[in-house]
């Protein structure tokens, strides 16, 4: 450690050597037009400060310059494999030009280019879904073609609300079988919906009602692809017990819908959409009708002795 000597009461001015104390590569490897993380660490650089990328194949010849800015000393970045590259691997000189520092990172394997088609959501038995309702396992699969097989594949589902940012709900890992990338999650649907904004409550802000919808994105060696969305139609079971008659819904999306209770007491709702479904009215069998319910499908003890019981 350096030692520094003064006056009391004297300002002591002191002068710190800039440096780069790490310069490294985000992965081991990455594919002919992927996608990969640069990093440089840095010390005493002030923010803002220009920092400068030399690329250079694994015979020393140039690929590439580009330049970024260091912040609370780091530079955390993406490059793009654009430029051809015939050696197999590449490493960067990273400079910072006003501080008069150099570092210098390893050696990163550029592997051929990496072809991702036919993403597909399938349910546990392998069929693909046009909607996602109750199923309790989706299968995202996509075909590979490029690496060797057992090449590990990173996948991320993916919920969207409307004009909301997609939201990540699932995260995993698949080795490249047969040129094609299986990841399997396993969930409990309803009970894993994300929170959702009935058609009555949107209405106070003036928005309408969104259909919820899936997608994923599978990444290998730097490159990235995504599916196309599918619909969220959810599902519903209410159990009424004893009661029988008529029970008139307002839907996720303001829309009613009468049904009938049927013998078993169980009404089941195919594709209601994600979201609160509020019970308007029962009109029991003995011709009484019943007033007006609360939200969540449990009408109130005035016009039952059994509440509905929502699965």
């Amino acid at each position: 450690m350096p030692k520094f000597n003064g006056k009391t009461d004297s300002p002591l001015q002191i002068k710190l050597k800039s440096a780069i104390l790490e310069a490294r590569w985000g992965e081991f490897e990455v594919a002919q037009g992927g996608r990969v993380q640069i990093e440089v660490v840095t010390a005493f650089v002030s923010d803002g400060s220009t920092v400068k990328f030399s690329l250079k194949d694994k015979e020393g010849a140039a690929i590439d310059t580009v330049t970024g800015k260091i912040y609370a000393n780091l530079y955390r970045g993406y490059y793009t494999v654009t430029k051809p590259n015939k050696t197999g691997a590449m490493t960067f000189e990273a400079e910072l030009p006003d501080h008069n520092a150099k570092g210098k990172s390893g050696f990163i394997k550029v592997s051929p280019p990496v072809k991702i088609t036919e993403l597909k959501i399938l349910d546990g038995s392998g069929k693909e879904l046009k909607e996602i309702a109750k199923e309790a396992i989706l299968q995202m699969s996509a075909k590979v073609g490029g690496p060797p097989e057992g090449t590990v594949c990173d996948f991320v589902m993916y919920c969207t609300n409307g004009p909301m940012q997609p939201q990540p709900t699932f995260t995993g890992r698949a080795k490249i079988a047969d040129g094609k990338a299986v990841c399997q999650w396993k969930r409990k649907a309803p009970q894993q919906e994300p929170h959702v904004h009935v058609q009555s409550d949107l209405n106070k802000y003036g928005e309408d009602y969104h259909t919820l919808t899936y997608h994923f994105e599978i990444s290998c060696l730097g490159m990235t692809a995504a599916s196309k969305p599918v619909d969220y139609v959810s599902w519903l079971e209410m159990h009424f017990g004893d009661l029988r008659g008529k029970v008139t819904l307002v839907l996720p999306d303001g829309s009613e819908s009468s049904k009938d209770i049927p013998e078993d007491g169980v009404l089941k709702l195919e594709k209601p959409k994600a979201g609160g479904v509020m019970i308007k009215k029962i009109e029991p069998k003995d011709g009484t009708a019943g007033e007006k319910k609360g939200s969540g499908g449990k009408p109130s003890d005035e016009n039952t002795n059994k509440n509905p019981k929502i699965d």
